[in-house]
């Protein structure tokens, strides 16, 4: 379990299998058989890597969901909106998302799929730019 403290109030968040079963549930894809895949963990790992706070705030707020004092959407979303330290919060929260058993080996394998996409991007401006 870890802990973020927000206008002096310390709340707990657990990245466990509640979490787990509510966020990937959110976002579903269609598999190549046509059946529902939940896929709400590796888009919210995406949007970790991406910077998303609307990402970040959805993390947190579900995170903290199944724990005790419950944190509002509103008193988070004020928290996010006026950090002097947003790029800590998030360095926090993938540290979480990487440590945490049940979210390490989704995080692992979606950072290992950003690097490779920013590879062929960094490949694609190298061949439209070759003089650079």
């Amino acid at each position: 379990m870890y802990n973020i403290e927000i206008n002096g109030e310390v709340y707990p968040i657990r990245f466990g299998f509640g979490f787990i079963r509510e966020i990937d549930g959110m976002e579903t894809r269609k598999s190549p058989s046509g059946a529902n895949q939940n896929i709400g963990l590796a888009v919210a790992a995406a949007g970790l890597i991406d910077k998303n706070v609307e990402q970040l705030a959805r993390i947190l707020f579900i995170a903290n969901r199944t724990e005790e004092p419950k944190i509002s959407k509103k008193e988070l979303e004020e928290y996010i909106e006026s950090t002097d330290d947003l790029d800590g919060i998030f360095e926090m929260v993938t540290d979480f998302f990487t440590q945490a058993n049940c979210t390490k080996t989704t995080m692992k394998r979606v950072q290992e799929e950003a690097e490779k996409a920013k590879k062929v991007q960094d490949a694609l401006v190298k061949m439209a730019n070759p003089k650079e």
